[in-house]
């Protein structure tokens, strides 16, 4: 396997730090990877030493205010008008991968927070694509998140759109960890595999909060995930997820994108739940979902 770090040129003319991974025998196919809230691309080194292993190409970049890339401010956060701003970067990226891999089939994961960006990305830019993987994705009743955007919304008044607080903090990651308390660390809900939560706390280009305004735009896209009307019917869909992700709601959100995408003509649907797999099914290593997951992943790959 060979690395390609690289600046590209993304939306508004900003440069964002991206990620190549090639393999060593002759590509089939190119993996675009959107990652998750406060991590990186890096954190997929092992994923992709698995993939390129079966000739796939895997590439990403770190999101606004994310990983390598300059940080403004004491949290994640894509800024205001960032959320559409990386959807035109996932555009920028996807351009400049076909350009170079032009021939290969191109699929799309988006992983937590990618997944979200994946959904209002596949209703703006719905040219086609080889298949779409959602990884870690989540859905809650629009009752629940309409409450939680009025507190967002008061709380973005008091301490701004791209700062964090105790309030913003017990409604995402405190929320999620409380689910496995006692907890060791602040994100027990990652995965059950204490060696990687261990890496992911020590990692300096994790953020350990998000901002308010990135709760509040994940919220509104959550809202939005109801509309699959511009998007293409006949795309090649998987969910992989653990049934004891917070995010998903412990396999209901994974299982209610699913519905609602075959009530709007997206047939095409395959789901996994690991039954022992948190939210970071990647990282879950010591119970080997990691490697059932990936081998899952690969299958799909290849049936395309």
């Amino acid at each position: 396997m060979k690395l390609e770090e690289l600046q590209f040129i993304a939306s508004r003319n900003d440069e964002l730090h991206a990620y190549i991974w090639m393999p060593d025998t002759e590509p089939r196919m190119v993996l675009q990877v959107c990652h998750g809230m406060t991590e990186h691309m890096g954190r997929y080194e092992q994923v992709a030493e698995f993939l390129t292993a079966h000739g796939i190409v895997v590439a990403g970049f770190d999101l606004r205010g994310h990983g390598k890339n300059p940080k403004k401010y004491d949290c994640a956060t894509l800024e205001e008008n960032g959320w559409i701003a990386s959807l035109e970067d996932i555009q920028n990226f996807r351009e400049l991968l076909e350009s170079r891999f032009h021939r290969l089939p191109h699929v799309l994961m988006g992983v937590s927070l990618g997944a979200f960006l994946l959904h209002d990305y596949l209703s703006r830019f719905p040219a086609p694509t080889a298949g779409t993987v959602f990884v870690g994705a989540g859905n809650q009743p629009d009752t629940l998140i309409s409450l939680t955007r009025i507190l967002v919304n008061k709380e973005i008044k008091k301490v701004g759109f791209n700062a964090c607080s105790p309030l913003i903090d017990s409604l995402s990651f405190k929320a999620f960890n409380k689910k496995f308390a006692p907890n060791r660390t602040f994100v027990d809900w990652l995965c059950s595999d204490e060696e990687q939560i261990d890496i992911y706390c020590k990692d300096n280009l994790c953020w350990r909060y998000n901002s308010a305004g990135l709760l509040l735009q994940m919220l509104d896209s959550m809202q939005r995930s109801a509309n699959y009307n511009n998007w293409n019917k006949e795309l090649p869909v998987l969910f992989l997820s653990g049934m004891n992700d917070p995010v998903g709601n412990f396999g209901k959100g994974p299982k209610r994108l699913k519905d609602k995408m075959n009530r709007s003509g997206i047939s095409n649907v395959q789901m996994h739940l690991f039954p022992q797999a948190r939210h970071d099914i990647f990282h879950e290593y010591k119970n080997g979902v990691a490697d059932e997951a990936l081998k899952t992943l690969v299958t799909w790959l290849k049936s395309l």
